[in-house]
Order: structure tokens, then sequence, then C-alpha cells
């Protein structure tokens, strides 16, 4: 997954902040949503829609999409 969210993000530095990010709080992102939502799938669908934005954030494609 982290692929998807990289192909986001055209600056290399950006790219290795994010990947940082990701690696850090993937997980504890997960468990807290799951403790939340009851059920692993919504975790993921929630934890994989924060990651996307973070990342279309950091190439400014979230603007352009609200556009």
């Amino acid at each position: 997954m982290l692929a998807l969210y990289m192909s986001f993000i055209d600056d290399e530095s950006h790219r290795r902040l994010f990947e940082k990010i990701y690696i850090e709080y993937r997980d504890p992102m997960f468990f807290m949503a799951r403790s939340v939502l009851g059920n692993d799938s919504d975790a993921e669908d929630i934890v994989h829609d924060v990651f996307l934005r973070i990342a279309k954030k950091a190439h400014g494609k979230d603007q352009q999409d609200k556009e």
C-alpha cells in the first residue's frame, strides 16, 4: 500500500517524510480505529483514507479535488 501513496508524492524529501510517518503511525492508527469501529475492515478503510489524503496533500492534489 505504501507504493500507492508514494506515487502521489513527487518531491523526494516529502516521500521520505511520508514513509517515516507511515511506518511509525500505521499500526497505532489501525489499532485505535479497530477499537473504536469494532472490526478490521472498517479500520483498514479509515487508515487507508487518512494516508491517501495525507499523500494527496503532500502533492497538492487535495486542493485540486475540491475545486
